[in-house]
């Protein structure tokens, strides 16, 4: 046998080697064993793949919203009316048109349903610091502008550390989004995991995987909005029950704020599609026959709502609704 094809069988091997190996060798952080029920690994899995791949600009991880058809069906038929009352065309604007603002909230929070207000109102553009694939499906057209061309109204981002979005730029002003964060780390928790499991099981909440979530999910809910309260100047704080049950008038305090003088005719476009879209995981909590929060777990959130509250007070920021539950 010649000097290459010796070469080559012994390349071959190797490769077949290093195909055989454990690929947890490589990847152990998708791979390490749970000692827990089958239904927990997945969970743990969940959380350890999202955590992996939670980097800006990343790709989604998750299935589109359970409208995507009408909403994409929404956005592309605009060729009959093109006026302000046909409020889903939303038009382009040159580079530096606007200023770099930031659409702060915890996941779970409704900023994907304010953004689509937004734009069906004011009919501009609203940006990601994420690219969102999903979201660009369903018609958010400004997931694919740089958030540094200034072409978009407002750019989305979860934080919890805003300043580091953009190396040699900072946010001008910021729109701030608050829930509940029991309705809030509860919705986040569907939106990550539920698909995986496919269906609600009450022993998800008896698990140590739970535990861990609520206790790290809090602590980025108080982090975030009082990160973004501190270092974002103007800003206006938003609350996501305010804005469910006083759409309107929520609204036109965010566009005042942004300096956007809507039509009464998108305004009135923008209000009759509210109640439509991007609003899917809301209202799971209620459906719930259990309290997944136990009292050590409300002690803690409970901690965590005076913080925030505390903290924006001090920053002239607003409050924080009584979120607090008794245990």
């Amino acid at each position: 046998m010649g000097e290459n094809s010796q070469s080559l069988l012994v390349l071959f091997l190797i490769c077949l080697a290093l195909a055989c190996l454990d690929i947890s060798f490589f990847y152990p952080k998708l791979t390490t064993p749970i000692k827990s029920s089958p239904k927990s690994a997945i969970i743990s899995r969940s959380v350890q793949v999202r955590h992996l791949y939670s980097k800006p600009h990343r790709q989604a991880l998750h299935k589109p919203y359970i409208d995507t058809v009408e909403r994409r069906l929404i956005m592309l038929d605009k060729s009959a009316n093109q006026n302000d009352s046909d409020c889903t065309h939303i038009r382009k604007v040159p580079k530096g048109s606007m200023k770099l603002r930031v659409l702060y909230s915890y996941e779970g929070s409704g900023s994907t349903w304010l953004r689509y207000l937004l734009e069906l109102a004011s009919g501009f553009h609203t940006g990601s610091h994420y690219r969102d694939n999903d979201d660009y499906m369903n018609g958010f057209i400004g997931e694919a502008m740089d958030p540094l061309d200034r072409t978009v109204l407002l750019v989305k981002n979860r934080g919890p550390n805003i300043t580091r979005a953009f190396p040699d730029a900072a946010y001008e002003e910021a729109v701030i989004l608050i829930r509940d964060p029991y309705e809030a780390i509860l919705s986040s928790y569907f939106k990550q995991l539920y698909e995986d499991v496919g269906y609600i099981d009450y022993d998800l909440f008896r698990t140590r995987e739970w535990m861990e979530f609520v206790d790290l999910e809090s602590k980025k809910w108080v982090f975030g909005a009082r990160y973004s309260c501190i270092t974002v100047h103007p800003s206006i704080t938003v609350y996501y029950e305010d804005l469910v049950s006083n759409t309107e008038s929520e609204l036109r305090r965010v566009l005042t704020f942004l300096n956007v003088n809507a039509s009464s005719e998108r305004m009135e476009c923008s209000l009759s599609h509210s109640d439509r879209v991007f609003r899917k995981y809301e209202g799971r909590s209620e459906e719930l026959n259990i309290d997944p929060y136990t009292d050590g777990m409300k002690k803690n959130i409970n901690s965590k709502i005076r913080a925030l509250r505390t903290a924006l007070q001090h920053h002239n920021c607003g409050t924080v609704p009584q979120y607090e539950r008794e245990k």
